[in-house]
């Protein structure tokens, strides 16, 4: 079995060599898509592969994803950004896969945003097929889309970006999208949300956020509860954060998913209280993200800074979430 790793990238060169290094490790083939590089990018790229394309950019990530996965040839493809870092444990597993690895359609990955305190799962590696060819849609916030079985593989992905993500080209790509477009895609509108959000833009991130608050469809899956969350904590809007959270706990509970997912869902939790004033159920929702992940940086950090702050002015004894802390005590 062989692997085709797949990169896209404009003017990385701060980053590139670092991820095709960890890249080279385990792949068959590597694939470097760039969409229009003025620096050293490409120069960097073509010692580690032949496989150097140039690639008109077109406002459309989904379009220059699919013509990445057309120059591929191995047996699996898998995607990585130009950020992205595989270090030598992670490399060997994916090399191990290529004597395990039969039947899967598609294989999902933890992803470490250290940015975000947390891991998210991501599709990251799908088989190639001629018929219902795996494809990316959406020309921003685009998402992998595959047939057949789905394996979990624990082989980590790390996100480590150098400087600011670029907001204002994505609000420049989202004013593509139309209503329709919106309306149907309850994580798009959740992410053109928060990104308007992060670039200061009030009243494009108003916008957006109606498609959120009108799509009905907050009970679909306990995944959509994490945007929901996040939509929810950006409006400062804290009564339905935890309603929300406590809705997804109980989802969790019929549909089991990993640890990490729900760590993700307390932290927005944890801040939601903290503006409340209940610095003292923070810190307990905060102890039970730190066991169910004793590493996790960004529980380790409130720990702290919520010792410091309840020592100084007391907290109120109030009872929110409740419910999630029983359930966790109950484990």
């Amino acid at each position: 079995m062989k692997i085709s790793v797949c990169i896209i990238e404009k003017n990385e060169e701060n980053v590139l060599e670092r991820c095709l290094q960890g890249a080279a490790l385990f792949a068959d083939e590597i694939i470097v898509l760039d969409t229009g590089s003025s620096d050293s990018s490409r120069e960097i790229a073509l010692r580690y592969t032949d496989k150097v394309f140039d690639y008109v950019w077109k406002d459309d990530f989904a379009a220059a994803r699919n013509a990445s996965f057309e120059k591929a040839s191995g047996d699996y493809i898998m995607w990585l950004d130009a950020d992205d870092v595989v270090d030598a444990e992670n490399a060997a597993k994916l090399s191990g896969l290529k004597e395990t690895l039969r039947g899967s359609s598609a294989l999902l990955m933890p992803y470490e945003r250290p940015e975000h305190g947390c891991v998210f799962y991501y599709l990251r590696m799908v088989k190639r097929r001629t018929d219902k060819k795996p494809y990316w849609h959406g020309i921003i916030h685009e998402q992998l889309i595959a047939y057949g079985p789905v394996q979990f593989a624990d082989i980590l992905i790390r996100h480590a970006k150098m400087g600011t993500l670029d907001y204002e080209r994505n609000i420049r790509m989202m004013e593509k999208l139309s209503v329709e477009d919106l309306k149907n895609d309850f994580y798009l509108c959740c992410q053109c949300f928060l990104d308007c959000c992060l670039a200061g833009k009030k009243e494009l991130s108003d916008y957006y956020y109606s498609f959120c608050d009108d799509s009905g469809d907050f009970d679909v899956k306990a995944a959509q509860y994490l945007p929901v969350c996040n939509v929810l904590a950006w409006h400062r809007k804290d009564k339905d954060v935890l309603r929300w959270t406590e809705l997804a706990w109980r989802d969790f509970q019929r549909h089991p998913v990993h640890k990490d997912i729900m760590c993700r869902l307390l932290s927005d939790g944890l801040k939601a209280a903290e503006r409340q004033g209940n610095f003292q159920m923070s810190e307990t929702i905060n102890s039970r993200v730190l066991e169910l992940d004793p590493e996790n940086p960004a529980a380790l950090t409130n720990r702290h800074s919520l010792q410091r702050v309840m020592a100084q002015i007391g907290a109120k004894n109030i009872k929110i979430f409740d419910s999630i802390i029983s359930a966790f005590a109950d484990k």
